[in-house]
């Protein structure tokens, strides 16, 4: 288990970043992400976004017509249509393990690697988002998703991180919160909604002002004071 200190969220513009302390979570398909443009390395683009599946050659065998496939250049991969139409939300996490907080004094390095933002985040925008209370801000989503009607189809948690060259097997029903390693440092924390719908549009919820439990930082280089969080003051 993982303790949650801090969310962050960059955004592209002033006007994003104003609408989402007003309480306006804009949920994207899935599909919008698998279909950015760009290099994995611009911190957005991820063809493999959400696979239902991935299968090392060694570890399959493809038969067509009878005859057998032998020369396999690379992992097969398999994804389900109903996951690109799922809604997305996702935030930057500062989080450590729930052993380290046992010893703080002992795990103060790793803990502070635990909460450190790679400068890869600063691609994301020029606008930061701090939320330093993260519970009530879950609080906050699930209410909504479940007040506009999704609560029995949304799921929120982590996101963990494969190496799609060693990786073998099937993702299931966690398969929006399964990312190839290269966007590890993303670290990302994800509410994911089924709306049942198909087409483009994001679904927007309202979850209220929250500048109550969050604030504008002027930098993405979010820092905390390890012995501030030893208290269990946080998710």
């Amino acid at each position: 288990m993982r303790k949650i200190a801090f969310f962050l969220r960059v955004f592209e513009n002033e006007q994003y970043m104003n609408d989402f302390l007003d309480g306006k979570i804009f949920m994207n398909r899935l599909s919008y992400f698998s279909a950015l443009e760009g290099d994995e390395e611009d911190n957005r683009a991820d063809p493999r976004e959400a696979l239902a599946a991935i299968w090392q050659p060694k570890d399959v065998i493809i038969e067509v017509n009878g005859r057998v496939l032998t020369s396999i250049a690379g992992p097969i991969e398999s994804r389900q249509i109903k996951n690109t139409h799922l809604h997305l939300f996702c935030l930057f996490t500062g989080a450590t393990s729930e052993s380290h907080l046992l010893n703080p004094a002992d795990n103060r390095q790793a803990m502070q690697a635990d909460f450190n933002v790679p400068e890869e985040c600063a691609n994301l925008g020029e606008y930061y988002v701090v939320i330093h209370n993260t519970q009530k801000f879950i609080d906050r989503m699930v209410a909504a998703i479940r007040k506009a009607g999704y609560g029995d189809s949304a799921k929120a948690g982590m996101v963990k991180y494969y190496d799609p060259e060693s990786f073998t097997g099937e993702f299931g029903d966690r398969a929006a919160f399964s990312k190839t390693k290269n966007f590890s440092h993303q670290k990302e924390y994800r509410f994911v909604v089924d709306t049942k719908t198909e087409d483009e549009a994001p679904l927007i919820l309202d979850i209220g002002e929250i500048r109550d439990i969050a604030h504008i930082s002027d930098t993405w280089d979010v820092k905390v004071n390890i012995e501030t969080i030893h208290g269990e003051k946080i998710v």
